[in-house]
């Protein structure tokens, strides 16, 4: 009796163990990683896009509700903190809603705050999954924005917008400013205009009508007050609207060109000269601002973006601004690769000929270095730069220029 008694026990230790093991098993297999990489190898993800990391989110924060739901308080804030950490911000998802809309990132990093804080406060389960459904809801409508469809979707919409207005006459600014006395800078303008929303084409036709107002004044005589708008087109609207930040940003190596135009206007007039000369650097400029505002423009962007990804068989559309610069880089990198390589195998043929064909290659070939490292330099700074303005450190600008003109 004793034996069959043990027996007994002997399998009912063995039924609890074995059930044990299965419910934890099965636990295992429900289990959703705490990581972006744990989640794609995982699931055999190979290839994936913006929707693809919203939903792995959503999944991460639905399973932090359920685990506070049972109770597991502590499971649920591991949860809740790795949809920021683990996926948010190893995707590259914040990097690309930074780069790519505007002001969006605080918003989305503030729902993510108020998920873990509903969990770690104990604000109940109806408080828990308010904020969860906050964030996924936010989280899909940005991923829908970054995608190629979404981007497409609005430089349509703004091009309807766009054509909706012109079809409608537009804004009518010789009402606006029936005395010609148009505002010396931004701000004051579009508060005249009652502009709530604007775009780069918006601003370029703003400083278009400055420089034309500059530009009549001058031709009345009035060269003191031509000159005040001739410098309000820079100091009162190309710098306050962010035209100058973006261009210098997503434009390599034109602004400096475009500022040249707004001295070449100052000039013409302060040195007074001549009529012809003033409406030719007008002109000069207000041509330079509408091309650049057009590549600003999200249907510039998608443009550009498709140029480059036929120029270079890359696909550019999704790429953050450093991205891109880096990209930049690399190419310039290799062109001047090439160019060593070219004047390496030239030089030898040189020294042969004559001395100083010789020390023309060797003079060549260190150029072509100091090329290719300046530019490798400039680019650096100026991807630290667009991140700083980028991210609203302005104040970090400065040290990185002393920092830079100190290394030079």
């Amino acid at each position: 009796m004793k034996k069959l008694k043990r027996i007994l026990c002997m399998v009912l230790l063995i039924a609890a163990l074995t059930s044990l093991l299965t419910v934890e098993a099965a636990a295992d297999e429900t289990a959703i990683p705490l990581t972006w990489e744990e989640y794609i190898a995982v699931n055999g993800i190979t290839e994936w896009n913006w929707n693809d990391a919203a939903d792995a989110i959503e999944a991460v924060a639905r399973h932090a509700v359920e685990l506070y739901e049972a109770g597991q308080l502590d499971e649920a804030y591991t949860y809740a903190k790795a949809t920021y950490w683990g996926y948010y911000e190893t995707t590259g998802f914040e990097r690309n809603t930074m780069t790519r809309i505007a002001g969006r990132v605080s918003q989305v990093e503030l729902a993510f705050t108020n998920l873990r804080k509903a969990i770690k406060k104990d604000n109940g389960l109806e408080a828990v999954q308010q904020r969860a459904d906050e964030l996924v809801e936010m989280l899909h409508t940005d991923a829908m924005i970054l995608s190629p469809e979404g981007a497409a979707q609005a430089a349509a919409a703004e091009v309807t917008a766009a054509e909706e207005t012109a079809a409608s006459g537009g804004i009518d600014l010789a009402a606006a400013f029936p005395d010609g006395n148009i505002p010396l800078t931004w701000e004051e303008y579009i508060a005249a205009l009652g502009a709530e929303e604007w775009n780069w084409n918006d601003a370029a036709d703003a400083i278009e009508l400055v420089a034309d107002r500059a530009v009549e004044l001058y031709e009345a005589g009035d060269l003191d007050n031509a000159y005040t708008y001739a410098k309000a087109t820079y100091w009162g609207y190309y710098e306050t609207t962010g035209f100058e930040r973006n261009t210098m940003t997503r434009i390599a190596g034109r602004v400096s060109q475009v500022e040249l135009a707004f001295t070449n206007l100052r000039k013409a007039i302060k040195k007074d000269n001549g009529l012809e000369a003033v409406q030719q650097r007008a002109d000069e400029l207000v041509e330079m601002l509408h091309t650049d505002a057009m590549i600003l423009s999200p249907e510039g962007a998608l443009l550009t973006a498709s140029a480059e990804t036929a120029a270079t068989g890359t696909d550019l559309t999704n790429l953050s601004e450093v991205e891109r610069i880096e990209a930049a880089a690399d190419r310039i990198e290799a062109a001047a690769d090439r160019i060593e390589a070219a004047l390496a195998g030239n030089g030898g043929t040189a020294s042969k000929s004559s001395s100083s064909g010789a020390g023309a290659a060797i003079f060549a070939g260190a150029f072509a270095i100091i090329l290719r490292e300046g530019l490798e330099a400039i680019l650096i700074v100026g991807a630290i730069v667009a991140y700083l303005i980028k991210s609203g450190n302005k104040k970090g600008v400065v040290p990185v220029y002393i920092g830079s003109a100190l290394g030079v």
